[in-house]
């Protein structure tokens, strides 16, 4: 398993890092792309299996609508300048989509409703969250070095947070939602968060104090672990042992980025407020 991610994060790797380093148009459309994937692996989790006695259902309409919504939140953010929706504007015509498609393709009466709340769930999940590390990247002068400090910091704090607490590990964190993961984990990604935050910051010129650097990498690591504990709840209510199965040995999109739809948000209020 261990080889298969290392292969995998090989391969995506570079092609992930030239969208990045590019920035837009090309970096917004794989975005894009993640917003749908994202709010697909949502949408297909929440439909995985029938209730009992319940009409044969299609999962295509929930799927397919989510995936539509979510682009739809998304594109204000990544596509502004093409499409100058409001977040109002775009989250009414994905409520709308939502609707339409379950209406009009409503399957089991009794169940249809959840499925109209999953597809909610699903495009809020998948087209808000990406929408935050696009106007990070959108920054100007700094939003290259910010974004990679969003990534970084979601993917430093987690593999330390792994094998510090298959180290140390001995509270459990909250094992209701994630029973690996333990407290001595999170402080030992905190840690490497504040590390990797200082190098970056420096590397990226990021105008920020040594102190504020550190800081802003410390308190990125609880915000990390909460969007990894949401997966974790999703996952867990829905019965599914990974959100998706794109990326062999990760599982799917949300499995590799669920963190860095957490913290993405909170480096951009952290620079809208902090500079």
């Amino acid at each position: 398993m261990l080889k298969t991610k290392l292969l995998v994060a090989f391969i995506t790797a570079p092609p992930f890092i030239w969208f990045w380093y590019q920035g837009a148009p090309y970096f917004n459309w794989l975005m894009a792309l993640f917003s749908i994937l994202a709010a697909d692996e949502v949408a297909a989790m929440g439909t995985k299996g029938q209730p009992a006695g319940a009409e044969k259902t299609a999962a295509w309409p929930t799927r397919a609508s989510a995936a539509l919504a979510s682009l739809a939140i998304y594109l204000p953010a990544g596509f502004g300048a093409a499409i100058p929706w409001t977040t109002g504007e775009a989250l009414l015509v994905g409520l709308l989509v939502i609707f339409i498609a379950h209406v009009f393709f409503p399957g089991d009466m009794a169940s249809v409703g959840n499925r109209t709340g999953i597809a909610m769930l699903a495009a809020v999940y998948g087209g808000v969250p990406v929408s935050y590390l696009i106007m990070v990247r959108m920054i100007p002068e700094h939003g290259r070095g910010l974004a990679f400090l969003a990534l970084s910091l979601s993917w430093f704090c987690d593999t330390f947070a792994y094998f510090g607490g298959k180290a140390f590990g001995k509270t459990k964190l909250y094992p209701k939602m994630s029973p690996n993961k333990t407290v001595e984990g999170l402080l030992s990604g905190a840690v490497a968060a504040g590390i990797a935050a200082y190098i970056v910051s420096r590397v990226a010129e990021i105008p920020w104090s040594a102190t504020m650097a550190v800081a802003v990498g410390l308190v990125s690591a609880p915000w990390g672990q909460l969007g990894d504990l949401c997966e974790s709840m999703l996952k867990r209510s829905f019965g599914v042992k990974d959100a998706g199965f794109i990326l062999p040995g990760h599982g799917g999109v949300l499995d590799r980025f669920d963190a860095v739809l957490f913290v993405a948000p909170y480096i951009y209020f952290v620079h809208r407020f902090f500079g």
